[in-house]
């Protein structure tokens, strides 16, 4: 038996410019040596306001045992890619780079370079890896086409203006011309007039994040011919492509596609925001893969300049086969080690309701060789409304399913939020049986799963006190469900380098309360995660942490800022309030129409009952949030001004009467202000003036009359979500009360405010705000 050779890449992240967590993102892919992984992650680069990618090779025995995973020791960083895809072999590779003139594709096989190819603008536009459209590049079964995601070319080109046609003529004729001809001719064609380029018409994108972006499209690279081709039956639709997989056979592929107008909101004939907005209809697709067309001797010319440029004839007669008509999404398939199932995630629940998140469900179609458009899917986790027991399984929170999760034909592992944090599930795709791989203790971290390869299963363990680390176990045989986890020691940071974050982080006390509601269904479970020094004497100042959404979770887990903060002398009080993902779909629907209200109370009921544990200082509290949590922040200083003593709010959501006309997301703002039922019905792109009455009264500028304390305002110029006008005009407001105010805008920042100098730059401000404001004497 040979040993596993494994390559990791991982990533650092910190305060400081010494990186001290390794968020691994794992590739895991069998070869003939056994198991090879690749563990992709960027490392902070501040001063390049850059992330560096890093790899090292790891050797793995067959049989695993602590203290026997060797590595090389010093990472080598990786030149700078769109897409870097490693066959399933391990032995030939993809590389896309940009270029001013297009894409620059690079194959390489038998460790070199084979062939480098020049992709038009005219083929498709720049590569798409962004997670969500694309997670890489997927390859057939003989390793020889490869299927990737980019932006479909310009519909009509820009002209230029300014250029007359005798200055537009090709180099002259060689047919007996003189010297000085010739030379009269090319002192022409240097001198001309200056000219610009015109501007075509404006298209739709698909919002924040996406901004001037084409529709993703599928791209195909033969590598015996070297030719580079959109997937036939693609060309015209009014829809974007995207999350391909071949099918078992490599006849054909099954993807993703987005109808661009949304089939849910007949209110509205445009193109809504897709960024974390998971109720964007969706089905999965059969595209029948056809080769090249063999060109006539009349067309061998033509289609040679098309070659040079990458480009292949389009086959414009295939018809795709739509697999999931029943359903109004469908997502990240994948199919089964033996491929007689095709299995996929759907947010059915967010798509027919109109939230932008909710409970999956996952779903298995059997599979024999040939697309069936009548075949019914069936669901093996449906949705789960609310828990059996208490703390018992919620219901499946995946928008994603690994594309190496299967453990054996019939069992897939996946990463779930469970409450407040996630964890790693194992499915019975026969059955639906559901059972936990990891603890279910969140007090001790979240997981994440990073593939699996042979019995060989990699993940991630991300704890409040411990930065992610690459966890190893060997799947158990038999009916065993126990675990064994190892972490890959010679990928453990050194803190020994970084003593100030080793005090910080070994400080840190962790807890998950259970919180009583106090208004509306009170029977709805409310979880707020205490994070604070182990060394505090008494109780801390408070910051109170609501997440954005509403509707995803804080799970438990190493985020720097929070470590910062509790080193600093606060207790960090995170709510996962009603509506929260990880709690069943009955919570997450109980939210919409009672924003600014059952929210708002969950997070005061979340700090007296920090309050009460011991934990934090009643009289002494602030509220940071961002985009709802901004809401919410906002919220709080209104409703319950005499409890805080300052707010920091980034890209916070003020005035959902000035968001909706400028927000790549209205439906948000009628889904949560009136409800799923009322926002759907009423959804226009024509809000009527109840609408915007209704708007302001659910919104935190109603209550700005009643705000004293600091506020502190951190704004990206660049976000399409609730763009920064939002913020500045409830700044205007608050300075015309005479509150104190302070205000960051950070240029070339969109909603998420996640560049690593914005990172940094935010928070260190906050702490220093916080400072100015809280005693923590």
């Amino acid at each position: 038996m040979f040993p596993c050779c494994l390559a990791l890449q991982h990533e650092g992240n910190g305060i400081c410019r010494q990186p001290i967590c390794h968020p691994y993102t794992t590739h895991v892919s069998c070869c003939c040596c056994g198991r090879l992984q690749q563990v992709l992650a960027p490392q902070h680069n501040l001063p390049a306001n850059s992330k560096r990618q890093l790899q090292y090779t790891v050797l793995v025995p067959d049989t695993l045992q602590p203290g026997q995973v060797l590595s090389s020791g010093i990472p080598t960083e990786l030149q700078s890619s769109v897409l870097n895809s490693l066959a399933p072999s391990g032995q030939r590779a993809l590389i896309a780079k940009s270029h001013s003139d297009g894409v620059l594709l690079e194959f390489w096989a038998h460790n070199r370079l084979v062939k480098e190819l020049q992709v038009s603008k005219t083929l498709h536009g720049p590569i798409i890896n962004d997670g969500w459209f694309s997670r890489g590049a997927v390859w057939n079964l003989n390793e020889d086409i490869i299927v990737y995601v980019a932006e479909a070319s310009a519909e009509e080109q820009t002209p230029k203006f300014g250029n007359s046609s005798s200055f537009n003529s090709s180099t002259p004729s060689s047919g007996g011309s003189s010297n000085a001809a010739s030379a009269g001719n090319n002192n022409a064609a240097l001198a001309a007039p200056r000219t610009w380029q015109g501007v075509s018409a404006a298209i739709e994108d698909w919002g924040e994040l996406n901004t001037g972006k084409r529709p993703p499209s599928l791209y195909a690279l033969n590598t015996k011919t070297w030719q580079v081709h959109q997937l036939a039956g693609l060309a015209g639709l009014e829809a974007s492509w995207g999350q391909p997989v071949w099918t078992p056979d490599g006849k054909g592929l099954v993807a993703v596609q987005w109808p661009h107008k949304a089939l849910n909101f007949p209110g509205t004939a445009r193109r809504l925001g897709i960024v974390h907005c998971y109720n964007r209809p969706c089905g999965l697709y059969y595209i029948p893969y056809k080769p090249s067309a063999i060109a006539s001797s009349t067309e061998q010319q033509q289609q040679q300049s098309a070659v040079a440029e990458g480009k292949e004839r389009q086959h414009n007669d295939t018809e795709v086969v739509q697999l999931t008509a029943g359903l109004l999404s469908a997502l990240s398939p994948i199919f089964s080690p033996e491929g007689n199932q095709l299995l996929f995630v759907s947010q059915e629940a967010a798509a027919s309701s109109g939230v932008h998140a909710a409970t999956s469900a996952l779903y298995s179609l059997q599979w024999s060789g040939q697309p069936d458009a009548i075949a019914k899917p069936r669901a093996v986790i449906p949705v789960v409304q609310q828990p059996s027991t208490p703390g018992g399984f919620p219901g499946l929170y995946a928008f994603t399913i690994h594309e190496q999760g299967c453990l054996e034909n019939d069992t897939l592992l996946i990463t779930s939020q469970w409450n407040s944090h996630n964890v790693i599930l194992s499915v019975g795709l026969k059955d639906g049986k559901v059972e936990p791989v990891t603890p279910l203790d969140a007090s001790k971290g979240s997981w994440t799963l990073q593939g699996v390869c042979n019995g060989l299963v990699a993940a991630t363990l991300s704890a409040p006190n411990q930065p992610p680390q690459l966890m190893l176990a060997t799947a158990p045989s038999g009916s065993s469900n126990s675990w064994h986890w190892q972490p890959v020691e010679p990928l453990q940071p050194d803190l020994e380098l970084l003593p100030e974050a080793a005090a910080a982080l070994a400080g840190v006390h962790c807890e998950v309360l259970e919180v009583m509601a106090t208004v509306g269904d009170t029977d709805i479970p409310v979880q707020a995660i205490i994070q604070v020094s182990k060394h505090r004497k008494g109780p801390a100042p408070a910051v109170v942490v609501p997440h954005g959404g509403p509707h995803t979770a804080i799970p438990a887990n190493y985020y720097m800022p929070f470590t910062l903060l509790s080193a600093l002398g606060y207790c960090i009080v995170a709510v996962n309030y009603r509506g929260s993902l990880g709690f069943g779909e009955a919570s997450v629907q109980s939210l919409p129409g009672n924003i600014g209200r059952n929210d708002v109370e969950d997070c005061m009921a979340a700090l007296d009952a920090a309050v009460a544990a011991g934990y934090a200082d009643k009289s002494q509290a602030a509220v940071v949030g961002g985009s709802h949590g901004g809401f919410l922040s906002g919220h709080l200083m209104g409703q319950y001004p005499d409890r805080f003593k300052c707010a920091g709010l980034r890209n916070p959501v003020l005035n959902i009467a000035l968001m909706v006309g400028v927000t790549d997301i209205p439906d948000w703002c009628y889904i949560e202000a009136y409800g799923t039922e009322e926002g759907g019905k009423r959804f226009s792109a024509e809000p009527s003036s109840e609408d915007m009455s209704h708007f302001w009264s659910m919104s935190p500028i109603k209550h700005i009359g009643n705000v004293s304390s600091p506020m502190m305002f951190m704004l990206g110029a660049k976000d399409r979500r609730v763009p920064l006008d939002d913020g500045w005009r409830y700044v205007d407001a608050l300075k015309s009360r005479g509150v104190k105010t302070r205000v960051l805008v950070f240029p070339e920042d969109s909603h998420a405010l996640d560049k690593p100098q914005t990172e940094f730059e935010q928070w260190l401000n906050l702490a220093w705000w916080l400072k100015q404001h809280i005693n923590t004497a």
